[in-house]
């Protein structure tokens, strides 16, 4: 698909052809189930980040599997459910190193970890130039997922979390104890 105008005509506006327009052709692609869309735009990097606004789930995680990789860039956040909802989707992850991604992301394992922006290209180059390695991790991520983070691990996890913080606090006197 290409599409695109200079400036803003009668019945032709920039944001339709380069905002609106890409957002029902992605949409379009993850009904029909394609699996990779490539967005080429040469009105800088800003243009070519489509925001969708709200989708249902099904078109949200539709899109994360067309994508060649969803990108966690914060220096600080911690634990991260959308890295684990991509590996769940089988899309890999390309974070940036901190303790909360470092959690989730064995670097070249079950995704890819940088320091700098300059390395975070260097990894996304190497998915763009090797779809074995975005394969390869991505298989190894979504295995360690429904091994280790499905949602009956995770609410087992949380009750043990309850249960131990319950039993280190001492009743007040005269208090009845509730075990979770």
């Amino acid at each position: 698909n290409a599409v695109g105008i200079l400036a803003d005509q009668r019945g032709a506006t920039l944001d339709a052809a380069h905002r609106a327009a890409p957002c029902a052709l992605f949409t379009a692609c993850c009904r029909a189930g394609v699996r990779r869309v490539i967005q080429i735009s040469a009105l800088g990097v800003g243009d070519r980040v489509v925001r969708t606004g709200r989708v249902s789930a099904a078109d949200r995680d539709g899109l994360i599997r067309m994508a060649l990789a969803v990108v966690f860039p914060s220096e600080y956040e911690g634990f991260g459910a959308p890295a684990l909802e991509a590996m769940a989707l089988g899309t890999p992850v390309l974070a940036r190193r901190n303790a909360g991604n470092e959690s989730l992301v064995v670097h070249g394992h079950t995704g890819l970890l940088y320091d700098t922006p300059a390395e975070a290209v260097l990894w996304g180059q190497a998915l763009v130039q090797s779809e074995e390695l975005g394969v390869r991790i991505a298989r190894t991520a979504r295995s360690v997922i429904e091994g280790a983070h499905t949602p009956a691990h995770e609410r087992a996890s949380y009750l043990r979390i309850v249960r131990d913080m319950a039993a280190s606090v001492a009743p007040a006197q005269g208090a009845t104890e509730t075990v979770v």
